[in-house]
This record gives structure tokens, sequence and C-alpha cells, in this order.
């Protein structure tokens, strides 16, 4: 029985290791693909972020930056489906919520667009208190401000923007945000 729990155990530091290591090695194919589309190498950057994914299917960047580039091939239908997937790899992923919302607004579908703005609102409140960082919290409540245009709650917004134009970091985006709607925002 002793030896059982020894083979489990070497079994067990085995497998994290090798997960750390596709990590890793994931990490390294999304930052050769990243390269890649800022030089708009679609082609290129698609075929890195399908070896990230193959590496580790848990890390949700990959996904995120597919639908990046689908958006730029001009294919909504893929775009949401790897938005799709990075929120399912990482439930928590505010701002991967807030981009399936605005892909389905730009699709036109008011309800699955207001449950993925609304999910991402959640979030980002859920984040906002654990938060202490003063540049993170601004970072959140301008893009929980976002959201909350998206999804047609001005007032709010504009509230939490009217915040923000006190901080110098991020005055300029918010008053640019202060004087524009949700539907501004999609063009």
């Amino acid at each position: 029985m002793k030896y059982l729990f020894f083979l489990w155990f070497a079994f067990l530091c085995v497998s994290c290791n090798q997960r750390a290591e596709d990590y890793e090695k994931a990490v390294a194919m999304q930052e050769k693909a990243v390269l890649f589309m800022q030089n708009e190498v679609y082609g290129s950057a698609l075929y890195y972020l399908e070896e990230a994914i193959r590496l580790d299917r848990t890390y949700y960047l990959p996904y995120q930056q597919k639908a990046n580039i689908y958006i730029k091939l001009h294919d909504t239908d893929k775009a949401i489906d790897a938005s799709k997937k990075a929120v399912s790899v990482k439930p928590d992923f505010a701002e991967g919520w807030t981009y399936l919302g605005l892909l389905y607004k730009q699709e036109g579908d008011k309800r699955q667009s207001a449950e993925s703005l609304e999910k991402s609102i959640l979030l980002y409140d859920k984040r906002l208190v654990s938060l202490t960082d003063s540049g993170e919290i601004a970072a959140n409540k301008l893009n929980k401000a976002w959201a909350l245009m998206l999804l047609g709650k001005e007032p709010e917004a504009k509230a939490i923007l009217q915040e923000l134009t006190s901080l110098n970091e991020y005055r300029s985006v918010a008053e640019a945000l202060m004087n524009m709607n949700g539907d501004e925002l999609m063009k």
C-alpha cells in the first residue's frame, strides 16, 4: 500500500510539472502569435494560437486573441465562438464577457448581448471589492463604465466616468467616453 501511495505521488508530481511546462510553452506560442498579429499576418498568428491551445487548453488568452483576429477578418461568427470559449475556460474573465456582449450587440442579438454585459458588470463589481491598487481599480471602473454604456445604462456609466476624470492617467479616456453613448461606441 505504501508503494501505491508513492507511485500516485510521483505521478502527481510529474503531471504537475508537465502541466507547468505545457503552460510555459503555450505562453511562448501565444507571444509569437502576438508578433504576427501586430504585423497583420493573421494566418501565422492563428497557427501559433492553435499551438498554444493544443499545449494548454485552459489558457484563455489564445481564444480571446483568436476572436480579435476573426473580427479583423470580418468573421463575427468565429469571433463569437472563440470568445465564448475564452469565457468558458475562464468564467471570471470580465473583459471577455464584455467583448462577447459587444460581439452579440454587433450581430443584433440583444438578449445575448445584455446577458454577457450584465455578467461582465457583476464580475467587475466582484473584482473591485478585492482590489487595492488604485491603477487597477481605475482600469476596472473604466471597463465597467464601458460595459454599462454598451448596455444602455449611460447615467450609471457617466457617474463612474466623472469620478475617473479626476485621475490624470484616465482623464482623457473618461472625458471622451462621457461625450458618447452606447451606440457611438459601436462605430
